[in-house]
C-alpha cells in the first residue's frame, strides 16, 4: 500500500474547498519535479564519491607495489620521495594520508640504516600488496619462462633486430666492482654516528623526567621545616626513614640519594660534555643541596641538562620530517656533545662551594676514550 502525504491530501483538500484545485495541482507538480531533481543530484554525488573513494583505493595499492619494487633495490629514499609525492598530491583534497606519511617516516629512517624501520616498512608494504592481490587491485605477475641461449649463442630483439644478449663460446668472468675504501668508510661513519645519536635518543626522557624531580626536590629542601624534604625523598624515591639533619657526602642518606639519581642519567662514558658533567655532579649532589645558593645551583645545572635533551628531540622530529639536512642534523647534534651545562657565572658560584669541582670534571673527561666525528666529512653532492 503506497505511503500517503497527509500534509499534501489536507491542502488538497482546503484548495478543493475554497475553488483552487488548478493552482493547487500545479503547485504539487512543482513540488514532485523538485524533488525528483535533488534526489538525482543526492544520487550523482553518492557515485562521484563511491568512484573517488574507490580510487583512491586502487592508487593506494599501485602505490605500495611501486614501493615494493624500490624495496627490491634498496631504494629507501625512492620510496620516501614517491609518499612525498602522493601527500603533496592528496593532502590539499582533504584525503586520510596517514599510510603513506607513516610509510615515508620510516623510509627515511631506513635509509640511515635504522634496522628496525626497515624491518617495519618491509611488513606494512607486503601487508598492502598483499591485500591487492587478493582483492584483485593488483595483478600478480606472470612467472617469467626462463630462455636459454647456448655457448655461442645470441638473442636478438624481434622487432628491432638487434642483438639484446650473447653468450661468448668462452666464458668470461666478470668481476664486480668493489666501493672505494674511503666512500666505504664514509658510509660506515654515518651510519655509526646516526647509531649513536639514536642511543643517545633513549635517555633523553628520563633526563629530562629526574630534571624536574631535582627541581620539586631542591625546592621541598628549601622549605623550613626538614620534614618536607624527607616526605619528597620518601614518595618520589622510596627513601623511608631518611633524616635529612646534617646531610653530607659521608651520609647514608647522600650516598642513598646518589644511588637513586645515577641510573636515571645517561653514563658518562657516552663522552658528551653534558653527561660527564651530570655524572660527576650527582656524585658531589650532597654538598650542593647544603645552602641555598649550592639548591639554586643544583636546579640550574639540571634544567640545562634538560634543555639540551629537548634539542636533541627536537633536532630528530625535523630532521624525520625532512626540516634540515642530514650534515644540518649530524652538525646540530656535534654542537650539542660538545655544549656544557655550566655558563661562566655558573661555573664561579660551583667552585665557592666545591673548589676543584671542574679539575674532577676534566680529569673524568680524559678518562673517557670515544671516536669524535670528523668535522671535515661533507656529503657528496
Amino acid at each position: 500500500m503506497a505511503e500517503v502525504d497527509i500534509g499534501r491530501a489536507l491542502s488538497g483538500l482546503g484548495a478543493a474547498f475554497k475553488n483552487e484545485m488548478p493552482a493547487f495541482i500545479q503547485q504539487t507538480r512543482q513540488e514532485d519535479a523538485l524533488a525528483l531533481q535533488q534526489s538525482e543530484f543526492d544520487r550523482n554525488r553518492l557515485l562521484q564519491d563511491e568512484a573517488l573513494a574507490e580510487k583512491r583505493r586502487k592508487t593506494m595499492f599501485q602505490d605500495a607495489a611501486a614501493a615494493s619494487s624500490l624495496l627490491d633495490s634498496g631504494d629507501y629514499r625512492g620510496i620516501a620521495d614517491l609518499m612525498e609525492d602522493r601527500i603533496t598530491i592528496l593532502g590539499p583534497t582533504g584525503a586520510d594520508t596517514n599510510h603513506s606519511n607513516e610509510k615515508r617516516t620510516l623510509a627515511l629512517r631506513a635509509s640511515v640504516g635504522d634496522q628496525r624501520a626497515i624491518g617495519e616498512l618491509k611488513r606494512l608494504i607486503a601487508n598492502e600488496v598483499g591485500i591487492g592481490y587478493s582483492t584483485g587491485i593488483l595483478t600478480k605477475p606472470e612467472p617469467s619462462k626462463p630462455i636459454s641461449v647456448g655457448a655461442g649463442g645470441a638473442l636478438f630483439d624481434p622487432l628491432t633486430g638487434k642483438e639484446i644478449f650473447s653468450n661468448p663460446a668462452i666464458d668470461k668472468t666478470i668481476e664486480k666492482e668493489s666501493m672505494p675504501l674511503e666512500e666505504q668508510m664514509y658510509r660506515e661513519g654515518i651510519i655509526g654516528q646516526m647509531s649513536r645519536i639514536r642511543s643517545d635518543l633513549d635517555f633523553s626522557e628520563s633526563i629530562i623526567g629526574t630534571a624536574n624531580e631535582v627541581q620539586m626536590l631542591t625546592q621541598a629542601l628549601g622549605k623550613a621545616d626538614l620534614n618536607v624534604g624527607e616526605r619528597f625523598l620518601a614518595d618520589r624515591f622510596g627513601m623511608r626513614g631518611i633524616a635529612l639533619a646534617g646531610l653530607g657526602p659521608e651520609t647514608e642518606a647522600a650516598q642513598t640519594l646518589i644511588n637513586k639519581l645515577a641510573p636515571r642519567m645517561r653514563p658518562k662514558g657516552s663522552g658528551s660534555t653534558s653527561d660527564i658533567e651530570i655524572s660527576m655532579y650527582i656524585q658531589s649532589l650532597p654538598a650542593f643541596l647544603q645552602s641555598s645558593e649550592g639548591r639554586q645551583l643544583t636546579n640550574l645545572a639540571f634544567q640545562a641538562a634538560a634543555d639540551i635533551e629537548r634539542e636533541k628531540i627536537s633536532n630528530e622530529e625535523k630532521y624525520t620530517n625532512r626540516d634540515i639536512t642530514l650534515n644540518e642534523y649530524l652538525s646540530a647534534s656535534r654542537e650539542l656533545r660538545s655544549r656544557s651545562i655550566f655558563t661562566d657565572s655558573m661555573k664561579a658560584r660551583v667552585n665557592q662551594i666545591s673548589a676543584g669541582f671542574f679539575d674532577g670534571v676534566t680529569q673524568a673527561r680524559r678518562d673517557v676514550i670515544y671516536t669524535p666525528i670528523n668535522t671535515d666529512i661533507t656529503l657528496s653532492q
